[in-house]
């Protein structure tokens, strides 16, 4: 590698000779002897031509370390340092005397006095280490329309909680961090660390960094060092924000200004993720970025901790992450709370248990018919359809079961190759269908009537709930007079509100006749067909 090299030159008395001093700051991996010869052109190539080197003269050894200070990121580094100091061949009476060099070599070069000049256009070739350079990024996946942003957000904190039932108060719901003081350098440090020291498993394909931005403006158009001194720092912020971030804005739209200072800010970026794709791989990365910034967080100056991240993406996967994860739990207690329902209309665990089947046997059909046949992503309209229609999907079953249990249910004829307990379930269930089938049929057709309209609407979101509502309709009816009928006839219950032995339980049936009392009316029935 090259050094970056500074010289001065300065007269005196002299005759025929002159003075070389020279200070080479960083690793020399061949030692002093690597120094050997470098000296003969290098030395005429900066001062011109009326020296010339005389290499018997030349002495090297080391000297103290450098101890120097990186302004840019506020860290102090110690390194090595030699010195040669050699005499010159006057060729010319208007040649300096003395030859003042400073060489930076594998190093980045400090601020020198005025009086030296930069001679980097013939820098002396020293052999340093060897660095490795940065793995070359593997491709991108995503279309670049296509790919997720990420916003990080420094100075503001966000209220993390709300009251149920109440309407969020925006104006109160965050506020500006007093301990964020972005004119402190380190504060500039660490915000500029943020965007230079990204990961790869952040898979950041592009970014927009105001502190970067405003490191260019100060260095390239003001000519002042960066980070800049708080002293300086807020009348550079004003004139940079009203500077062109694009073609129709400004950086002020990534500001925060309150009385000319900078109060918060956010830092844009676009990495190789498919906005609006799989919830799984989403939050993957947000769980990359999460340790990022808690990595940042721990590390960064005072004056500039507190950053969170956000996007769309994160929120979107997230929701459908956790509807996803808690749509068994719901569909179990609302089929738990469906079941307790049924067995307090039926007073029968056999029929609750059946209705129960007939309704997961749907929410089952429901959902081939979102995921298999019309192949939507698993989303919040998705899921709330499967939990919410269980009502739907009950309706039909538990209407037929109930008038099964009914006391008039066992009186009717039955096919003369039908007899015992088949023939109690053929009475019950042909009574269920011919009380209660037209009036669900009818239902079904007006519900589904309505879903076609749904259908025909221009917006989404209408046209899933009406394919929704079509379907669980049609499902739900087609189990109610369907699977439902065949399995009451194969095994439903023959007495639905029979229990206790025949004598005590007919006193008490009695009872309940005189009283009015359905239970009782029903048990009588029942122990009637035992005796």
């Amino acid at each position: 590698d090259a050094c970056r090299c500074f010289h001065a030159a300065r007269g005196g008395a002299c005759e025929t000779t002159a003075r070389l001093t020279q200070r080479i700051v960083g690793p020399l991996p061949g030692g002093l002897g690597s120094l050997a010869g470098q000296l003969s052109n290098h030395t005429s190539a900066v001062i011109g031509t009326g020296l010339r080197v005389i290499n018997a003269s030349v002495a090297a050894y080391e000297m103290p370390p450098l101890m120097s200070e990186n302004w840019l990121l506020g860290t102090l580094v110690e390194q090595p340092m030699v010195q040669q100091e050699g005499t010159l061949e006057r060729l010319d009476t208007t040649a300096p005397c003395h030859v003042l060099e400073l060489c930076f070599c594998g190093v980045e070069a400090c601020d020198v006095p005025d009086f030296f000049q930069d001679a980097s256009s013939a820098t002396l070739p020293v052999a340093t280490a060897r660095r490795l350079q940065d793995a070359p990024a593997g491709g991108w996946q995503v279309p670049e329309r296509r790919r997720t942003r990420v916003d990080v957000v420094f100075g503001i904190v966000a209220e993390r909680s709300s009251r149920f039932f109440t309407k969020v108060d925006y104006a109160n719901a965050w506020h500006f961090d007093a301990e964020h003081q972005p004119a402190e350098p380190w504060a500039q440090r660490s915000l500029r660390a943020f965007c230079t020291s990204l990961r790869d498993d952040l898979r950041v394909t592009n970014r927009e960094c105001w502190i970067e931005a405003f490191e260019s403006f100060v260095t390239q158009q003001k000519g002042e060092r960066f980070p800049v001194t708080p002293d300086k720092f807020h009348a550079f912020t004003q004139e940079f924000a009203a500077s062109s971030r694009s073609d129709w804005q400004t950086w002020s739209s990534t500001l925060w200004l309150r009385s000319g200072q900078i109060k918060a800010s956010v830092l844009h970026f676009v990495i190789d993720l498919r906005n609006w794709g799989d919830a799984a791989e989403s939050l993957v990365h947000m769980e990359n970025w999460d340790k990022y910034v808690l990595a940042y967080n721990v590390q960064a100056s005072r004056f500039a901790r507190g950053a969170w991240h956000t996007s769309d993406q994160w929120v979107r996967a997230e929701a459908q992450m956790r509807l996803i994860s808690s749509t068994v739990e719901t569909l179990a207690v609302a089929n738990t709370m469906a079941f307790l329902g049924m067995v307090a209309f039926t007073w029968n665990c056999i029929l609750a248990s059946v209705v129960v089947l007939m309704t997961v046997m749907v929410v089952a059909w429901l959902a081939f018919f979102i995921v298999v046949c019309m192949g939507w992503l698993i989303g919040p309209v998705e899921v709330i359809s499967l939990i919410v229609f269980i009502g739907y999907a009950t309706t039909y079953s538990l209407h037929i079961a109930h008038m099964y249990g009914q006391p008039g249910a066992t009186k009717g004829a039955v096919p003369a190759c039908v007899s015992g307990d088949a023939a109690t379930r053929f009475r019950r269930t042909d009574y269920a269908l011919k009380s209660m089938g037209s009036a669900a049929f009818g239902s079904a057709v007006s519900t589904a009537g309505c879903a076609c309209f749904l259908v025909a609407c221009r917006l989404v979101l209408f046209q899933k709930l009406g394919a929704v509502v079509l379907v669980v309709t049609l499902y739900s009816i087609f189990a109610a007079l369907g699977p439902l009928p065949a399995i009451l006839m194969i095994m439903g219950p023959r007495r639905p509100f029979c229990s206790g032995s025949n004598a005590d339980g007919q006193q008490e049936a009695a009872a309940g006749v005189d009283s009015g009392n359905f239970v009782g009316r029903a048990r009588l029935e029942c122990l009637e067909a035992v005796q």
